[in-house]
């Protein structure tokens, strides 16, 4: 089976933004330390809150806040090495590329600007812990997911997705295999590699 469409998402497998948003649940629960990081980072959002206590009180004071940061999250945000070729390699190639995310799509508009990435879509689907709902909205027979995070796993699976997950995002390569991630890549050059040969 040929792939042809191959839908990205954003913050942590894009767009670096991380350590901004860890400054966030910094700000909203001072006593987060790098101790949490790693649980998070193991874990998973579902994971962490269950494990450091998490409650829904303060999950929504940390998504109101990072609703009102985040075009600063944004424009600070690098893009990931190698992906804006990657992105450009898969286009020219007939592959329809899009992006989902949580974020703002004018936001990540602005910031695919800025950055002079090209895709062919993006959508924005504002959801917790309900990502499979999101997905299969723009699930197609011959796509794939590239996500970073257990959850984008754990949706995928649950819709039968097939799904990339990289590591230098939000979740840590044990917890992205732990999960059953289809594909699990540590580097730009692998997912090039990878990606390529799936379109073939």
């Amino acid at each position: 089976m040929r792939i042809d469409r191959i839908v990205f998402d954003f913050d942590g497998t894009l767009a670096d933004t991380f350590e901004q948003s860890i400054s966030l649940i910094k700000e909203c629960r001072p006593d987060f330390d790098e101790k949490d990081v790693e649980i998070y980072r193991e874990l998973g959002a579902r994971g962490a809150k269950k494990e450091l206590k998490i409650s829904l009180k303060e999950i929504f004071r940390i998504m109101r806040l990072v609703k009102k940061k985040h075009k600063d999250i944004i424009e600070k945000a690098e893009v990931f090495e190698g992906i804006k070729e990657i992105i450009e390699e898969l286009r020219k190639n007939g592959v329809e590329v899009g992006i989902l995310s949580s974020n703002s799509k004018e936001n990540i508009k602005r910031w695919l600007t800025k950055k002079a990435v090209n895709v062919d879509w993006v959508r924005s689907e504002s959801t917790i812990f309900g990502k499979d709902k999101a997905i299969i909205k723009i699930k197609g027979e011959n796509m794939i997911y590239v996500g970073d995070e257990v959850r984008d796993v754990e949706a995928c699976h649950k819709i039968g997705v097939k799904i990339v997950s990289v590591t230098w995002g939000y979740n840590s390569k044990k917890a992205l295999k732990r999960a059953g991630a289809d594909y699990v890549i540590d580097s730009s050059f692998e997912l090039r590699k990878l990606l390529l040969s799936l379109i073939q």
